[in-house]
């Protein structure tokens, strides 16, 4: 099953990165960018817009890496949480059972 999403996923990075070179190639138009008062040489607006936009992924990618960790780190915690309390639970049966 892993194999099989990892393709997935590989598909369709590949069709967004085709569709970000169709993108760039079809739009030649060349405009002068000027980031945080840094004058940076003019570029294509195609090649531009697909490099913001898998920045954009990227980023958002990362993000949501983050908050999986911190979310399966909660739950591993609970999870211990859970087998500490069903071992005290059946050590206060046995103990019930005994008197």
């Amino acid at each position: 099953m892993s194999l099989i999403k990892r393709l997935i996923i590989l598909l369709f990075f590949v069709f967004f990165v085709v569709l970000g070179v169709i993108f760039a190639s079809d739009n030649p138009s060349y405009i002068p960018l000027n980031i945080f008062g840094i004058q940076i040489p003019s570029v294509a607006i195609g090649l531009a817009l697909s490099v913001v936009f898998f920045l954009g992924v990227l980023l958002g990618w990362c993000f949501s890496h983050v908050s999986n960790f911190f979310i399966r780190r909660t739950i591993s915690k609970k999870d211990r949480l859970i087998e500490k309390q069903s071992e005290e639970l059946a050590t206060l049966r046995a103990a019930l059972l005994r008197d």
